[in-house]
C-alpha cells in the first residue's frame, strides 16, 4: 500500500465511523413506573409498597433487600405510525 494511500483511507475511516451512527437514530421515552416495593429477606410478609423511599442491596449483616419497579409500557409508548410507503390491504 502507498504511503500516499493511508491518510485516505484513515480519513474515510473517521468519515464512516461519524456518520454511520446517524443512520442507526431511534427516538426516545421516558416511562413511569406504575408501582413500587421493596423486599426484606428476613420479614418476607412485609414489603415498603406504601413508603416513598425503595431499599435495595444488603444490610449490615450482608441480608439481601430488593427493589422492584412496576412499568406499563403498553399504556405508555405510543403505536408506531404506518409508513405510508406501505401496501394497502
Amino acid at each position: 500500500m502507498d504511503r500516499i494511500d493511508m491518510p485516505l483511507e484513515r480519513m474515510l475511516v473517521c468519515v464512516a465511523a461519524l456518520w454511520l451512527p446517524m443512520l442507526a437514530w431511534a427516538d426516545s421515552i421516558t416511562l413511569h413506573p406504575v408501582a413500587d416495593t421493596t423486599l426484606f429477606s428476613t420479614v418476607p410478609s412485609n414489603n415498603l409498597g406504601a413508603s416513598l423511599e425503595l431499599v435495595a442491596g444488603a444490610n449490615g449483616r450482608g441480608e439481601p433487600r430488593r427493589a422492584l419497579i412496576r412499568f406499563d409500557p403498553v399504556s405508555q409508548i405510543p403505536p408506531t405510525p404506518k409508513s405510508s410507503q406501505s401496501p394497502s390491504p
